[in-house]
């Protein structure tokens, strides 16, 4: 799957961070940038999780460089979510 998804940058990088975090969707979905800490001497994502329990997640190296490949390629017009363009109407939650 790594393979297939190694030609964009996006898939590439979602990939690379639920292998590396085993965050949920919703909370991949509602990654922020200003989540997004790619400090070389400590790495992390801030996660919201069930509850609103906010949690930071260490990095390693394979989902730091997806995820600035990403951001360099990423149109600066996007919105503050990281991967996903959400509506204020859209939520994600439980599934039914």
């Amino acid at each position: 799957m790594l393979s297939l998804a190694g030609g964009n940058p996006r898939d590439y990088a979602i990939l690379q961070v639920f292998l590396q975090t085993g965050i949920r969707v919703s909370e991949l979905a509602g990654l922020t940038i200003n989540d997004i800490n790619l400090n070389p001497t400590n790495p992390t994502i801030k996660v919201k999780g069930k509850g609103q329990v906010e949690r930071e997640i260490e990095l390693e190296k394979k989902g730091i460089q997806a995820l600035k490949n990403y951001l360099s390629a990423r149109s600066q017009n996007m919105s503050n979510t990281v991967f996903f363009k959400l509506s204020w109407r859209t939520t994600l939650g439980a599934r039914d």
